[in-house]
């Protein structure tokens, strides 16, 4: 462990009337972060408030204004998912937010002080403890009122709250790009490529991503769904229907797609499905790379797992990789000579029959 310290954003949410509150320390203030937190401090509410009123922060509000705030498109999909109204307080107007400003306040006595000698090696043992304090917090006693936040919250507010919707919220990415020739648009996060109807080259169209599913938009219209590609960069995905005539037909006297090139390149080695993987991307059209990639595949047969990774790493060393090229480096055993060259001999013994350099002098 190195023991260095690190800073954590808490949110703090708050019911006016019964004080009933929330708590979490974040990762960070991102959106990515922000937005299944506030999923889950309805849910500790067990319902959603007709009004919420957040602080002016630029996760949340993209514009303020006393009369007519505008908000992230983020948050606006968040409300509309909950059926919430969102209002936000002015900037440095600290008395438009006092009942928050307040709650702050107890979690520094009640959490935040009692956390002040403890250490913490996670963000989910930090967060279970804070929960842990929460929890006491809501259920201690109020002196003025004789009854905990939780019981009052029971008895005024919690009847009026909203039903939660079936899921959660899904935080969800934006970004556009431009339909390729070869009819696929890049996701630059992961540089994966998700095939669009073949109709769309040349257009710009929007990405809606999350950790599962990417969703292609023009005109507010979906035109693709896929499946994400997770913990691989630079893999196609394309469906066949998305294919000109011309490609789906040699797709299908094929029978083969991007998944199996690589997939069938993994089993080898790495080296030789980074290859695979480069002549893929090489092809405008990805479907005139397959030749290539099946050519490489069946170099196997003939020289061989090992010969073949070993020759497609000496190729990940020229700047553009083909089938060629792997083939004239085991053809001409160039991969047996790098082999060679690395191997190291012994050293030979000592013998009579062995002059040593004092001969020579």
């Amino acid at each position: 462990l190195t023991r260095a310290r690190v800073e954590c954003p808490v949110l703090v949410c708050t019911l006016p009337c019964s004080s009933f509150f929330y708590v979490e320390p974040l990762s960070s203030a991102r959106q990515e972060h922000l937005i299944p937190a506030l999923n889950r401090a309805l849910a500790y509410l067990g319902g959603v408030p007709k009004n919420i009123l957040s602080d002016n922060m630029r996760q949340v509000v993209t514009k303020a204004s006393r009369y007519e705030p505008l908000f992230t498109d983020v948050m606006e999909h968040w409300a509309l998912h909950y059926q919430t109204n969102m209002q936000a307080t002015r900037i440095v107007r600290p008395k438009d937010k006092p009942s928050v400003e307040g709650t702050v306040h107890i979690a520094y006595n009640q959490i935040y002080g009692r956390l002040r000698n403890e250490e913490f090696t996670s963000l989910n043992a930090l967060k279970c403890r804070v929960r842990e304090l929460l929890d006491n917090a809501n259920d201690r006693l109020m002196t003025d009122y004789g009854k905990s936040r939780r019981q009052r919250f029971i008895a005024l507010e919690q009847e009026l709250l909203l039903p939660l919707p079936a899921t959660d919220f899904l935080y969800k990415r934006e970004t556009t790009a431009t339909v390729k020739k070869n009819y696929h648009v890049m996701l630059g996060e992961d540089r994966c490529q998700y095939s669009v109807p073949h109709e769309y080259i040349g257009k710009l169209v929007k990405l809606v991503y999350d950790e599962a599913v990417v969703e292609v938009f023009l005109d507010f219209q979906r035109i693709a769904l896929h499946q994400r590609i997770v913990g691989r960069r630079g893999i196609y995905r394309t469906v066949e229907e998305h294919m000109p005539e011309a490609h789906r037909r040699h797709h299908q006297q094929q029978g083969w797609s991007e998944d199996d090139f690589t997939s069938k390149a993994a089993a080898i080695g790495p080296c030789t499905e980074e290859a695979v993987l480069r002549i893929l991307s090489s092809k405008a059209f990805v479907q005139q790379s397959f030749d290539a990639c099946l050519g490489i595949l069946r170099l196997q047969k003939k020289y061989g797992t090992s010969r073949l990774e070993a020759a497609c790493g000496l190729a990940l060393q020229v700047p553009s990789v083909s089938y060629r090229l792997v083939h004239n480096i085991l053809e001409n055993n160039r991969d047996k000579a790098v082999a060679a060259a690395e191997y190291h001999a012994p050293m030979l013994p000592f013998h009579d029959n062995i002059r040593g350099k004092e001969v020579y002098n």
